[in-house]
């Protein structure tokens, strides 16, 4: 979003971050579920019922900028499970997004006296998702029965 003082932009940042890691005597199962699930929007808007009257002239602008950044990370910690006969690690990562950058006169909405009508939008949207699976077993027995 833009500072009216200034000419910085603002983006919104969203982070999902899961980790797994568990060890068993024999047996060790793990896991991480990282999700982002977001809906954004940036809207300049004269509405359908309003009316916008500029006197002695000059320009009318409506600009939106919508920016946007998420990841999602389920990562094992260390190895991740493990186990001295069987490790199992399962993670998943998911990043849902849906964004919108409008800038609109909507159906009925009125500008009047203004020189210049200026209607821009613009949208910046990144995702990052990322997730791994990690275990270990240590079972070291040719006959796998003997592994119990």
């Amino acid at each position: 979003m833009a500072d009216p003082a200034t000419a910085a932009l603002r983006g919104d940042v969203y982070l999902a971050k899961a980790s797994s890691g568990a060890g068993g005597s024999k047996v060790g199962i793990a896991g991480s579920v990282a999700l982002n699930l977001l809906d954004t929007q940036s809207v300049a808007r004269v509405s359908g019922a309003a009316t916008v009257a500029v006197t002695g002239g000059g320009a009318v602008s409506l600009v939106t900028d919508n920016r946007t950044d998420a990841t999602a990370e389920a990562l094992p910690v260390g190895g991740g499970a493990t186990g001295a006969t069987v490790g199992v690690g399962a993670s998943v990562a998911m990043n849902i997004l849906a964004n919108r950058s409008l800038a609109e006169v909507s159906d009925g909405g009125v500008v009047t006296g203004a020189d210049d009508l200026t209607l821009a939008a613009s949208g910046t949207y990144a995702g990052v998702t990322k997730a791994e699976a990690g275990s270990s077993g240590a079972c070291r027995s040719r006959l796998r029965w003997r592994c119990r």
